[in-house]
């Protein structure tokens, strides 16, 4: 299973309401939560799953708004806790950071040539957006058999993003 859901649901602002905050959690961690719900007890039943969240590199930079931040973190803290719970089960949870991701109307898709070449300059070595297809074959990884030492470990796909 492959929980790709996250963003900052409108909630900007560092002192947004706490219903704001906690929309954001339950975006980014709450879904993920009840689809493990729904999802694992069939997998340890088999003894055998594979739960790939993906989280962001913000996670390691603490770069980006508070509400998704917070979340994010969230996100790579259950992902570690919860791993030690089914990991004796053969299910193996992990979580996948990018970083810097093109995506059609998104932020990057939506910065100048200049603005680019700034954060390319400070915050991207590789010198290029990530796309979809540079994510998802760590994603599929992880999902394999190959990946049954690897219970929660966060990966990164960030193009030596800071």
């Amino acid at each position: 299973m492959v929980h790709n859901l996250g963003g900052s649901a409108g909630a900007f602002p560092s002192l947004a309401p706490s219903h704001d905050w906690q929309g954001v959690w339950q975006f980014n961690v709450g879904i993920g939560h009840e689809l493990n719900r729904l999802f694992m007890p069939a997998m340890v039943q088999r003894r055998w799953g594979r739960i790939v969240h993906i989280s962001t590199l913000s996670t390691r930079t603490y770069k980006g708004n508070a509400p998704y931040l917070a979340a994010k973190c969230a996100l790579v803290g259950y992902v570690k806790a919860m791993s030690r719970d089914v990991s004796k089960d053969n299910v193996i949870i992990t979580a996948v950071s990018p970083g810097a991701i093109y995506s059609e109307g998104r932020y990057f898709a939506k910065l100048s040539p200049e603005g680019l070449e700034d954060y390319f300059h400070n915050h991207l070595p590789i010198r290029r957006l990530g796309r979809a297809e540079d994510v998802a074959p760590a994603v599929a990884f992880l999902c394999s058999e190959q990946a049954s030492f690897m219970a929660g470990a966060i990966v990164d796909v960030d193009g030596g993003g800071s």
